[in-house]
């Protein structure tokens, strides 16, 4: 005959005693909230808390800053608006490459003088000229945007003076 009895009826952490017809000790079936469960749920927690902490960091390095000034240029730093361009871009791919296999990126999506510096600074071969628009600006990641801007019927810088401008020194 199969017998079950509580042997802690009034509290949250019972555990209940199974007997069978006499040979056999009682088994119990802990349903015990403390112990090993108190345990699991803090490693649950604490699992749970780094995840919350890792996604606020990656929203935060994703979301573009206002407006910066891009110094070190002769002719004068460029007052540049990152949400503005992040929103025509669409994705920070557009501007920001991957990481070279010579030089590892810090973070996901890092300044372009943090490796491009003038002059170059190896491992990086290209300075930070180059790495804007060629020698001549009449290409490269930033000419050839506004280019295509114009071409669709958008208003974009592609003269020197437009962008560069001494007072953004």
């Amino acid at each position: 005959m199969l017998t079950v009895t509580s042997q802690r009826p009034f509290r949250f952490y019972t555990s209940l005693a199974v007997r069978d017809s006499g040979s056999l000790p009682a088994r119990r079936s802990p349903i015990v909230f403390g112990g090993e469960v108190k345990n699991v749920i803090r490693v649950f927690a604490v699992i749970l808390g780094l995840m919350l902490i890792v996604a606020v960091c990656a929203y935060a390095a994703e979301t573009a800053p206002g407006t910066v000034v891009l110094k070190g240029a002769p002719m004068g730093g460029v007052k540049f608006d990152h949400k503005a361009h992040a929103a025509v871009a669409g994705k920070c791919d557009a501007c920001h490459h991957a990481s070279k296999p010579a030089k590892a990126l810090a973070s996901a999506h890092q300044k372009c003088q943090d490796c491009h510096t003038t002059p170059a600074t190896a491992p990086v071969t290209t300075k930070t000229q180059l790495a804007f628009h060629n020698a001549t600006a009449t290409g490269g990641t930033c000419i050839d945007c506004h280019k295509t801007q114009n071409a669709a019927g958008k208003k974009a810088p592609t003269k020197c003076a437009e962008c560069h401008q001494k007072a953004n020194a």
